[in-house]
């Protein structure tokens, strides 16, 4: 298994004014046959999105403008999902009392915003980490980095009433989450994944709850893969299904050291992996911003990766190829 992706490029050379706040990542999602990316600006002013149609970008858009009691907390990251026709853009509240949302349904943004806590009967979040959104089983599947460094929490939306929060730690043995560190998590080939940086600095972990309705005991990804794996301190893996209905999942991570950059591997649901490659080294790509990440998503059935490099600047690369 084998990807090929194309040259790095900057999106400022596409979208004019885009810049990307520190300890960061973008935020990409399909909706209605168009690629979204949202990220939070610089300036902490707040979500920022830019769309592409298939032959070009358009202009920035705050958020704020259009929802004005979005407000987040610095530091934090949004996450965008799909679900039942709407775009639900999450978001950690500057007050730190939670996950917000708003909706959006392709044309009109809810000017209103929902607490998470409120609907769920409580929910907070550890600073410096973001929430992360999918969809699974029929239900929004909403998870985070617990308040009180007490591992990973989710909870489910059936469109309806938000479930209470559960511990993800209660249902998977030894899971141990870095400080500082979000859960990225994706839906591929009937099981939802979540991936986390281990709490010993030994690289990621994932678990996946699984067909029948339980969840699988935690994997080591650097045990998995050929050669290994670590992370740089501080910083959240990323992951996004590789094609449509595969069983792969592109899983993206900072390197060890400063200026390593992004590296990836191909993760399949069969519990293989293929060897790191580091983006870098592959297309020549611009270091990633410190305490910064990756965003990934799938656009038109083309996996697609976003990052800020040391200057704030969002650069993005995309799948042309896959080998099997």
């Amino acid at each position: 298994m084998s990807l090929n992706l194309s040259t790095s490029q900057a999106m400022d050379n596409l979208v004019q004014g885009i810049s990307v706040l520190k300890h960061t990542y973008p935020a990409p999602v399909s909706f209605q046959e168009k690629l979204y990316v949202f990220y939070n600006g610089s300036g902490n002013d707040g979500i920022w999105y830019t769309v592409f149609d298939g032959t070009s970008w358009a202009p920035m858009v705050s958020v704020r403008q259009l929802v004005p009691s979005l407000s987040v907390y610095p530091g934090t990251s949004p996450s965008a999902v799909v679900y039942r026709g709407l775009l639900y853009l999450f978001y950690n509240g500057s007050g730190r009392d939670g996950t917000y949302y708003t909706t959006f349904d392709g044309s009109k943004w809810n000017s209103s915003i929902t607490s998470v806590a409120q609907a769920a009967g409580g929910q907070g979040f550890l600073p410096e980490t973001s929430p992360a959104a999918t969809v699974y089983g029929g239900k929004l599947q909403l998870f985070w980095s617990g308040s009180g460094r007490d591992g990973i929490w989710f909870t489910t939306f059936d469109s309806k009433v938000w479930a209470a929060q559960t511990s993800l730690n209660s249902l998977v043995k030894n899971i141990g989450i870095r400080d500082s560190t979000s859960p990225a998590v994706c839906t591929v080939d009937k099981y939802l994944y979540v991936f986390y940086q281990g709490s010993g600095h030994d690289g990621t972990f994932f678990t996946r709850l699984g067909k029948q309705g339980a969840w699988d005991a935690i994997v080591s990804v650097n045990q998995l893969i050929p050669s290994g794996m670590n992370y740089g301190d501080g910083t959240s893996p990323a992951a996004t299904p590789l094609v449509v209905g595969g069983p792969w999942i592109l899983l993206v991570w900072n390197g060890l050291h400063d200026g390593d950059g992004l590296w990836y591997s191909i993760i399949s649901t069969d519990g293989t992996g293929t060897a790191q490659v580091s983006l870098k080294d592959a297309i020549g790509a611009e270091p990633v911003l410190n305490g910064s990440n990756a965003g990934v998503g799938m656009w038109n059935n083309v996996p697609f990766v976003f990052w800020p490099n040391p200057r704030q600047r969002m650069f993005f690369t995309e799948g042309q190829s896959l080998g099997i």
